[in-house]
């Protein structure tokens, strides 16, 4: 089941903390990144589902691409997946 983000009316999508904790996420390996993340979105990591981490986010770009998982990360990692069938989601206000 893919999970459709809201669509604000400048047809940009965003989501909220809790949007995050009902979808299946890959997150960075080093704890951390994933601490600082969670830090800013102010998240529980015990509340999310969480089905794998890595180090390298370029090796993941299949699995965010053709099946059901999210990755969460920096703006930065993704400007370096250089792939037009994934979309950058900031956080919602």
């Amino acid at each position: 089941m893919n999970y459709n983000f809201r669509s604000h009316e400048n047809n940009d999508f965003s989501f909220t903390k809790e949007d995050l904790y009902k979808i299946p996420l890959i997150l960075p390996h080093r704890s951390i990144v994933r601490d600082e993340v969670s830090d800013i979105l102010k998240l529980d990591q015990t509340c999310l589902n969480i089905r794998t981490t890595t180090s390298l986010p370029g090796n993941t770009v299949s699995l965010l691409r053709n099946s059901n998982y999210y990755g969460l990360t920096i703006k930065g990692v993704y400007n370096n997946f250089h792939d037009p069938n994934l979309v950058f989601v900031p956080p919602g206000t």
